[in-house]
């Protein structure tokens, strides 16, 4: 009985459902640092498919946002962000982490979840 009364024990709640916006944020942040660790292998060299970056002609980066391998639209028509560099590039994967973060994705994740369902209600 001793050992309980060291313990902090509390009531319950259940677990949080696993379609909740907390896991969905949670696995496009985990997805985003990823890029990070391809982009140190690209700068090594190295080239992989699942970068979610590209370089064009001029030298600069494109980024794409993707939840459940498609590119978000971040704005109508718009996909894909440009950076002038590597350095902008991980600056606007963090960037991007923090407005993850913060819920500014919701309404995308959510859109995107939503056209997920539609298929296999088919």
């Amino acid at each position: 009985m001793t050992t309980t009364a060291k313990l902090n024990l509390v009531k319950s709640d259940g677990r949080p459902q696993t379609n909740s916006i907390t896991t969905k944020r949670n696995r496009l942040i985990a997805g985003l640092q990823k890029q990070l660790s391809e982009l140190e292998l690209h700068a090594a060299g190295h080239w992989s498919p699942r970068m979610w970056f590209w370089q064009v002609e001029d030298g600069s980066y494109r980024l794409e946002v993707r939840y459940a391998k498609k590119p978000l639209e971040l704005s109508k028509d718009k996909t894909a962000i440009a950076c002038d560099d590597e350095d902008a590039l991980r600056t606007t994967i963090d960037e991007l982490v923090a407005m993850v973060r913060a819920g500014e994705f919701d309404d995308k994740i959510e859109e995107r979840s939503a056209m997920i369902r539609q298929r296999f209600g088919k």
